[in-house]
C-alpha cells in the first residue's frame, strides 16, 4: 500500500490552480442575454405637427443623454451626438430600464437653441413611432423597457421666439391672442399622461383660426379680437370632463 503524502495532494492543488482565473459571474450571464441597440434622429418640425416631414431638416450635433438601470442592477449613463443624418445611437445595451433625454444646447447649426420647444409628442400613438417625436416637453424620453433593439426614439423641436409653442415659421401674427391647452389625465395610474382622441371647437366674437383642434392631445388656435369665447370639449373615448376644469360640463367660457 502507497502512503499519500498529505502536504504534497495540496501542494498539487494549488500548482494547478495557479494562474487558472474564474470567469467573472457578470460575463457569464452575459453570455446568456443578448445586447441590444437603440437609436433615433433629432429633426425640425417647422409646422409643429409632431411628424417628420420630408420638407423638414435634421439636427446635427444634439447631444443625447441614456440613463438606467440595467438587468443586472448597475446604473448605465452613456452620452452621443447626433451625426450629419440628425441620428444617434446606443450600441451594446444589456436589457434594462432606460430614459433618454437631449440637450440642443451643444448643437453649433441651431441658433439660440435656448429658444427652441419640443414638439406634440407621440401622435402616432404607441403602436408606430416611425415618424413621430416621443419626447415630452422638457426632451425627455420617459422610463422605457429595452428587451431587444428600438428605433425611431426620435425628437422634434421647433424655434419659438416668443413662447407661445407656435413655430417662427409660421407665427406670422405675432399680436393675435393664442389660447392653449392639453388633454391630459388628471387621476388614476398615470396622473399626466397627455391624451390623444378630444376634440374642441370654439364659438366667440371673432374668426377663430384652429391651430390645433386637440386630437394629438394638444389643442391651440387664433383669435384676432378680445371677448368671451365659448370652448365646446369633446374628451377621448371612454374618458370623462374633470368637473373642477370645466365650468360646466363639456364647456368653458372665459373672456
Amino acid at each position: 500500500m502507497y502512503k499519500v503524502n498529505l502536504f504534497t495532494v495540496l501542494l498539487a492543488i494549488t500548482i494547478v490552480l495557479h494562474g487558472f482565473r474564474f470567469p467573472d459571474a457578470k460575463k457569464l450571464r452575459l453570455n446568456n442575454n443578448s445586447v441590444s441597440d437603440i437609436s433615433g434622429l433629432v429633426w425640425s418640425d417647422d409646422n409643429r405637427n409632431g411628424l417628420q416631414d420630408e420638407d423638414e431638416t435634421i439636427i446635427k450635433g444634439v447631444t443625447a443623454i441614456l440613463d438606467g438601470i440595467d438587468i443586472f442592477g448597475d446604473p448605465v449613463q452613456l452620452t452621443t451626438e447626433t451625426n450629419a443624418s440628425g441620428k444617434y445611437d446606443f450600441s451594446n445595451l444589456v436589457a434594462g430600464n432606460y430614459s433618454i433625454s437631449f440637450d440642443l444646447t451643444t448643437a453649433k447649426s441651431l441658433d439660440q437653441p435656448e429658444l427652441c420647444q419640443f414638439t406634440i409628442p407621440n401622435v402616432e400613438g404607441d403602436t408606430d413611432d416611425l415618424f413621430d417625436s416621443d419626447t415630452d416637453l422638457s426632451g425627455t424620453i420617459p422610463s422605457f423597457k429595452l428587451a431587444s433593439d428600438l428605433e425611431h426614439l426620435d425628437a422634434g423641436i421647433f424655434k419659438d421666439r416668443d413662447g407661445d409653442f407656435i413655430p417662427d415659421a409660421l407665427d406670422d401674427r405675432p399680436s393675435d391672442f393664442d389660447p392653449s391647452g392639453w388633454f391630459y389625465c388628471s387621476n388614476g395610474a398615470s396622473p399626466g399622461d397627455i391624451l390623444a382622441g378630444g376634440q374642441i371647437e370654439v364659438d366667440g366674437p371673432a374668426d377663430v383660426l384652429m391651430l390645433a383642434n386637440g386630437n394629438a392631445g394638444f389643442y391651440q388656435f387664433l383669435v384676432t379680437k378680445s371677448g368671451t369665447y365659448t370652448i365646446n370639449v369633446t374628451p377621448p373615448g371612454g374618458i370623462r370632463s374633470n368637473p373642477y376644469c370645466l365650468a360646466e360640463a363639456g364647456t368653458y367660457s372665459h373672456p
